[in-house]
């Protein structure tokens, strides 16, 4: 059984990829120093994102089917994005998105494919920028 403190004690992460081993994989790596909530679609990022307790991070990606990931952001209120640092990945950036994605309260983006390394201090950076 898990210990309920324990889960309190992990900054929670929403992870936001339509491709199902990307998205798994980026579970594996980042399930122990965080409590992972999964979306496979912008419609169910979007779900999360409106809860009560929106999650304290979100790795968004863009190109995904029901809402891209810039529609997500578009949907949120600036008070959410604030409380819900967000990080942008895709394979498919230019400066017209990136420069869309910043106005919009992203705190970073990352271009896939993303080491591992360079995910987890961009994530440590965004949950930081929220104290």
């Amino acid at each position: 059984m898990t210990d309920p403190d324990s889960l309190n004690s992990k900054a929670t992460l929403l992870i936001a990829e339509d491709n199902h081993d990307l998205r798994e994989a980026m579970v594996m790596l980042l399930e122990e120093d965080y409590q992972v909530i999964e979306a496979q679609d912008g419609g169910e990022a979007l779900q999360c994102l409106r809860q009560q307790q929106p999650p304290q991070l979100v790795l968004l990606d863009i190109n995904m089917p029901v809402l891209t990931g810039i529609e997500v952001l578009e949907s949120l209120t600036p008070e959410t994005v604030k409380a819900s640092r967000v990080v942008i990945h895709s394979g498919h950036l230019d400066a017209r998105v990136e420069q869309h994605c910043l106005s919009l309260g992203a705190f970073a983006l990352l271009r896939k494919p993303v080491g591992f390394n360079v995910l987890t201090e961009t994530l440590q950076a965004a949950l930081q920028a929220r104290a």
